[in-house]
């Protein structure tokens, strides 16, 4: 398989992130739902390891993107990681050659 650059930006790290937060969320429930050694559990469990060597990998773009001075607010380690949430507060174009993530609130 080759890697491609991503043509992604910022502001869909963070949609990407809020998605793989909900959905892993939502597979832990399965897996601890779905009974042991039955194909719906080996599934569940297959797709977090999947889910969770994506959002690695999605990180690490992430973080090749955007240079600490452009993340004055420390975001850049939450988006794929922690407990914090992210809602859209505005387009702010002009913000964004100080902050990459000008857009977006955090929630707890």
């Amino acid at each position: 398989m080759r890697v491609a650059p991503l043509l992604i930006t910022p502001d869909d790290h963070v949609r990407y992130g809020n998605a793989i937060r909900h959905c892993r969320a939502e597979m832990l429930d399965l897996v601890e739902k779905a009974i042991s050694d039955t194909i719906h559990h080996a599934q569940a469990r297959k797709c977090l390891v999947e889910l969770d060597r994506l959002r690695t990998e999605l990180e690490i773009h992430l973080h090749g993107m955007v240079p600490p001075r452009q993340d004055p607010r420390h975001l850049r380690t939450s988006v794929y990681s922690g407990q914090s949430t992210f809602s859209w507060k505005r387009l702010a174009r002009e913000d964004r050659s100080r902050d990459a993530f000008a857009s977006w609130d955090v929630g707890y």
